[in-house]
């Protein structure tokens, strides 16, 4: 099989690979994501699509789906397959600039040891907000020498959306010698007194050259939630979004009475407490963002969540936490890490008076279990696979549903130990499953339907799996309430706050998922 050429594609950010191969070659061809834990025992990896044309056989590898799978912002792909070609058809490839929510990203091609290799690696974000004084903000753009560019306030076409339907734009210099500029809210109060949808996002535009310009989110490293009174009609809400950006909402006067009146109305109406064990599929309904459902805290407080930990862990004996390798975690993280070692989620959620608490099978379906000992077990989730600790386990086993032939056996056996310590704490019928399953369809930038073309055996092998956990859960346990969310209308969405992964879907789902939540419970009280 010979590698014949490749063709950079810039407008669509991606590569096409032309190759000469007998077809039956072509069928083990295989992109296999390269991770960095247990000496690649369970490496990812996705079939190729090809296509052929004359003689030659082509496939096209899109750069956005690659760098939006999974949370490593650091990665490398190979085409894992014996392939022969020119080392200069590698090496003078140019690479690409990818943005998202999270950042720049450089991805570049590169040969290793005769193999091919896509590396994507992270830029450090260059735009930041570093002070907020008197209306105006002054912000931070580092690896710039003299600069003239753009804020641009971009107004949202709903207040779920991350469409636009008009923009503000200021021209703004650097001030100083450190690269920093301001922005004045005040000098466009005549667009946000018209403002429709009152929900605005600041991106910083730099031009460099006439047909080249490069837009930066403007980060928040610190906690930000300042209220900017421009005049008696327009009062500006600055916060720090979920994607750690800058966004802010127009309110006039008459828009404040109302709120404030009603939470008035609401203020001695005893919220619904609610716990969460489980992943973004059951805990994001309960975000108080425009993507999700902003109204939530008005009838519930969620008092209690474990994120990313599987059956395998709940049911388990201790295990020892190594401090010092999860140092660089922020408070929220460290109590999953914790929780997930030291086996307190009973104990924590019992002491948060939950009413209800809200699970699903995201984490058992779809990640792998290490097991540290006998009875001991530990997720193989975000944090522990980002951090040292696993280089420390490498000869320890692995529980999953592709190396472990009984698997699903075992996993019932923990699924009716977890039941029961939750039903120790919780009655039955206030156990609420989220049954779901990963998007198999996402949108394209300009909101065209299409399919996660590189790991879409993956998703439909793990929503197989998440099916069968689901079933076991509602035919066993007769009188858990279930949010049924597999046969809804939306699919993943490129601009959700927290990335673009195949776990996270456009705003319709959560809050569709939170009417489901709100007639459950209210058949529950009745």
């Amino acid at each position: 099989m010979q590698l014949i050429n490749i063709v950079a594609n810039q407008g669509d950010n991606s590569w096409t690979f032309h190759i000469k191969a007998k077809e039956s070659e072509l069928s083990k061809l295989k992109l296999k994501r390269r991770i960095n834990f247990l000496n690649y025992k369970i490496p990812v990896a996705h079939y190729i699509n090809y296509k052929k044309q004359d003689d030659l056989y082509h496939f096209t590898l899109y750069l956005y789906d690659l760098l939006n799978y999974g949370n490593d912002a650091n990665t490398d792909w190979e085409i894992f397959n014996k392939l022969q070609f020119n080392l200069n058809l590698v090496t003078n490839e140019p690479s690409f600039v990818l943005s998202n929510k999270n950042g720049l990203f450089k991805a570049h091609i590169f040969n290793f040891k005769g193999k091919i290799i896509i590396r994507i690696s992270d830029i450090p974000r260059k735009c930041s907000l570093i002070n907020y004084e008197n209306q105006i903000a002054t912000i931070f753009l580092n690896n710039a020498d003299g600069f003239t560019g753009k804020i641009e306030f971009k107004e949202r076409l709903k207040k779920e959306s991350w469409q636009y339907h008009r923009t503000r734009i200021e021209t703004v210099e650097s001030t100083d010698e450190k690269n920093s500029f301001e922005f004045n809210f005040k000098k466009n109060i005549d667009v946000f007194e018209k403002s429709k949808v009152k929900i605005w996002d600041v991106r910083y535009v730099a031009y460099e050259g006439p047909n080249i310009k490069k837009e930066f989110f403007i980060s928040v490293p610190n906690e930000l939630n300042e209220h900017i009174t421009l005049n008696k009609k327009v009062r500006i809400n600055l916060f720090k979004n979920a994607g750690g950006t800058i966004t802010f909402n127009v309110k006039n006067d008459v828009i404040l009475s109302i709120v404030e009146k009603n939470k008035n109305i609401e203020k001695n109406k005893a919220k619904i407490k609610i716990g969460v064990i489980g992943t973004c599929f059951s805990r994001s309904m309960f975000s108080s963002g425009q993507f999700f459902n902003p109204g939530y805290k008005e009838l519930y407080e969620c008092t209690f969540t474990q994120f990313h930990s599987s059956l395998f862990s709940l049911t388990s004996k201790p295990v020892n936490l190594p401090v010092e390798l999860f140092s660089d975690r922020n408070e929220a993280e460290k109590g999953f890490i914790e929780r997930e070692f030291k086996k307190t989620t009973y104990k924590k959620l019992e002491e948060s008076k939950a009413e209800y608490v809200v699970i699903d099978n995201y984490i058992d379906a779809s990640q792998p279990i290490l097991k540290v000992d006998e009875d001991t077990y530990l997720t193989i989730n975000t944090y522990l696979n980002n951090s040292n600790y696993l280089e420390n386990h490498e000869n320890k086993m692995l529980i999953s549903r592709d190396l472990t032939p009984d698997f699903f056996e075992l996993w019932t056996k923990k699924a009716d130990l977890f039941m029961m310590e939750l039903k120790k704490i919780i009655p039955e019928n206030k156990i609420i499953l989220t049954k779901a399953n990963i998007a198999e369809k996402r949108y394209t930038a300009d909101r065209k339907s299409t399919e996660y073309y590189y790991y879409i055996s993956e998703i439909k092998k793990n929503n197989y799996y998440w099916e069968l956990m689901d079933n076991y859960i509602i035919d066993n346990y007769k009188e858990v309430q279930i949010l049924d969310m597999t046969n809804t209308k939306f699919i993943g969405d490129p601009d959700h706050p927290l990335g673009n992964y195949a776990s996270h879907y456009e705003s319709g789902w959560y809050k569709e998922q939170m009417n489901k939540l709100n007639a459950s419970i209210l058949k529950d009280k009745s």
